[in-house]
């Protein structure tokens, strides 16, 4: 069996738990021209272009943002920076607008990833980010330029500098925008044209990374990201008056991590660190800069993990394993700080039997007030031609600790709150029909479908005066995922296209009031189709990204009233690739909302019309330099 590693100058770098293990699981690797052409977006303008997801914000850029995959809720995905989950540990959700794309170069999704590699939460998925050394590069610079309709301006700098032994990567971003963008207000008489006020945002990101080859098969790496962002909140449609509101998120993490690798196994301990701050602020202007709302929540996180890898026996690889994270938080809301510990033990084996590999996994959570069932996953993935093709299958439960919000904040948390659990079942086929080798067509077709329970779904309800969480219901979420690509290549020219497709059902099966049984879940539309055309010819390059959403329903009951309308969004680029004059470089043209749809992804909350951007890269490196002599 092959151990499935990267080689690299005097040390093989085993790959993660999770990326080993995922040969059951269906992934979406994020294509490495949709991140470069992408440059100045954040984490969830690049997934919404990578496939039929449901990614969803508040409107405008650097508005709070989140995804729910499968039909699941914000809560249910996790995200994960070199294997440490950066969920809030207060809501357990992630604000994917404060995630600069440009800070990596390898970025997955996992749909309905198994719990028991993932942990506590990944319900929906998984989406997993890091940035790989590429140790044959020993100088790059890069600095990047886009400004654009509202006010956006971005700017950024890529540096890697390096050698056989170290590598040092650093990459920086910056940006603005007014977002005051023009929207009808549908919720006001006549339906008068608005400009979106008090929506400004100022972000500041910088993520540095060193890579270090030891002698003996040692390998070290150490990282640290910061991040602020400064966001106003506008008024929801249908409201007069002018907001007050903002927020400032700030953010450090660190990770540092050791392997490894002996003849027969490989041995890895990671270390992380993790410190979140938010403040919300809400006065009002007769009071003279007094706050009628000020909201701070501060919390930190500790992280060790450790993994010995098996490769001894012939077709069996195991793993053993484990992390311990301690978290703290000082919330206003709380009245007292908040400790509390988590600790997991876990086990995974992949088994190669010809054709068919068998992979189970096992996980132990441990915590100070109770201990859960054990989380299983046991799959296959079979290939039963010589042409790339696949089936893949993979059984698995779940569960969800409840967030510190939901226990402790007051008045309303619920110390008594009952894990979410339940349990998934996804089947997965595709196979390539064209063998590009030989025609230079390469034509995949790929189909998955899954099912899943989730009992004991926490929620907020309204009580007397307050609102307070409840494990309120159980969901059935259940649907099919199509996918084709094709693409075209000579030494010259290049046609690439991707069409996908979702159809989820995300349906309340178990509650109290019967009104709402078997109605689907709010923000979950039952139908999203993604397509996506890249043209290439010498140096000049096109794309176009077509995304339809259908029927949102808003309220609990399914009230067509409050429901928001399907609709359409094409974007469009055009560029230049400079390469001549200035290595790595280009020059591009975007426009956003080319047919200017008005729409909403969530309620009362516009959605910017058509934008035009510009955009130039300008990079050089150690290959740049050889190519010119």
């Amino acid at each position: 069996m092959k151990i499935d590693t990267i080689s690299i100058p005097e040390v093989k770098v085993v790959k993660s738990r999770t990326f080993f293990y995922k040969d059951d699981q269906k992934v979406l690797f994020i294509d490495s021209g949709l991140i470069a052409r992408t440059f100045s977006s954040n984490l969830d303008e690049l997934i919404s272009k990578s496939g039929a997801i449901n990614v969803y914000g508040y409107g405008g850029t650097g508005s709070l943002s989140s995804i729910s995959l499968r039909g699941t809720g914000s809560a249910h995905t996790n995200v994960m920076w070199n294997g440490f989950p950066i969920n809030s540990i207060t809501t357990g959700t992630v604000d994917l607008s404060l995630i600069p794309a440009s800070f990596f170069n390898n970025i997955r999704l996992v749909y309905g990833s198994s719990g028991s590699l993932y942990g506590s939460g990944a319900f929906g998925g998984s989406i997993e980010l890091d940035k790989d050394v590429d140790w044959s590069e020993t100088f790059v610079l890069k600095g990047s330029l886009e400004a654009g309709s509202f006010g956006n301006l971005m700017g950024g700098i890529e540096l890697g500098v390096g050698g056989d032994k170290v590598h040092y990567d650093l990459s920086l971003v910056s940006q603005y925008s007014e977002n005051d963008f023009s929207y009808n207000d549908f919720e006001k008489p006549g339906s008068p044209v608005e400009t979106s006020k008090h929506n400004s945002l100022k972000n500041f990101g910088l993520l540095q990374k060193i890579s270090i080859n030891l002698p003996k098969s040692n390998y070290l790496e150490v990282a640290a990201w910061y991040l602020v962002k400064n966001k106003e909140i506008p008024m929801p449609m249908g409201t007069y008056g002018e907001s007050m509101q903002a927020q400032a998120d700030s953010s450090l993490k660190v990770f540092a991590k050791w392997k490894k690798l002996f003849p027969k196994t490989s041995l890895e301990f990671k270390v992380g660190y993790i410190s979140d701050n938010l403040r919300y602020v809400d006065k009002k202007l007769d009071l003279d800069g007094q706050y009628v709302v000020d909201s701070r929540i501060f919390s930190q996180q500790g992280y060790f993990d450790f993994n010995n890898r098996f490769f001894q026996f012939r077709n069996l690889t195991i793993d053993l394993g484990g992390n311990l994270a301690l978290i703290r938080a000082d919330v206003s809301s709380y009245g007292n700080r908040v400790k509390e510990y988590r600790a997991n033990l876990i086990a995974s084996a992949k088994y190669q039997l010809g054709k068919i590999r068998i992979l189970g996994s096992l996980r132990q959570n441990f915590n100070q007030f109770q201990i859960p069932s054990p989380l299983a996953s046991f799959g296959f993935n079979y290939k039963p031609f010589r042409r790339e093709s696949w089936v893949k299958l993979n059984v698995s439960n779940r569960y969800r600790l409840p967030g510190l919000n939901d226990k402790y904040w007051q008045p309303g948390g619920n110390p008594e709150l009952l894990p979410e659990s339940g349990w998934n079942i996804n089947f997965g086929a595709g196979t390539e029909l064209l063998d590009p080798i030989k025609s230079r067509n390469k034509l995949t077709f790929e189909v998955d479908a899954y099912s899943g329970w989730i009992n004991e779904w926490i929620q907020w309800i309204p009580e007397v005066g307050f609102w307070s969480p409840v494990n309120y219901k159980k969901v059935w979420s259940r649907g099919l995922e199509l996918g084709a690509r094709y693409s075209f290549a000579t030494e010259s020219f290049l046609l690439r296209f991707s069409t996908n497709y979702s159809l989820t059902f995300s349906t309340v099966e178990e509650i109290n009031d019967p009104e709402l049984l078997h109605k689907q879940l709010r923000y979950v539309p039952k139908n999203i189709i993604m397509n996506s055309l890249t043209l290439e010819y010498k140096y000049i390059y096109a794309t176009v990204d077509h995304k339809y959403f259908g029927e949102r329903y808003t309220t609990e009951n399914n009230d067509p009233f409050f429901a928001l309308d399907p609709f359409h969004i094409l974007d469009i680029t055009l560029g230049y690739k400079i390469e001549k004059l200035l290595p790595a470089s280009f020059i591009q043209i975007k426009v956003k909302n080319l047919l200017n749809a008005e729409y909403q992804m969530i309620r009362s909350y516009p959605m910017p019309g058509r934008a035009w951007y510009l955009g130039l890269v300008v990079g050089i490196n150690n290959k740049s330099f050889k190519s010119n002599k």
